[in-house]
């Protein structure tokens, strides 16, 4: 599913937990072009809903930051 930062937060979490769940299979098969695609699909989902928390002038939490900007220094390293 396509993520949008003006999706209801719902959905957007719904796909961050979704994407979470797909890395995670992805590191117990051997490192492969999927494990990529899955990491950038977490960061895609993760930015979405991150600009989701903020268009609505919600906090974002300490941990989801964190989580993101791993995501973003190592989907930079894949390319």
């Amino acid at each position: 599913m396509p993520v949008q930062p003006m999706m209801a937060p719902r959905l957007l979490w719904a796909a961050v937990l979704s994407a979470r769940a797909a890395l995670a299979l992805q590191r117990q098969a051997s490192p492969s072009p999927a494990m990529a695609a899955a990491r950038a699909d977490l960061l895609r989902a993760l930015e979405a809903y991150v600009d989701c928390l903020v268009v609505r002038g919600r906090p974002v939490p300490y941990a989801m930051r964190d989580e993101l900007r791993l995501q973003r220094l190592t989907c930079s390293h894949d390319r």
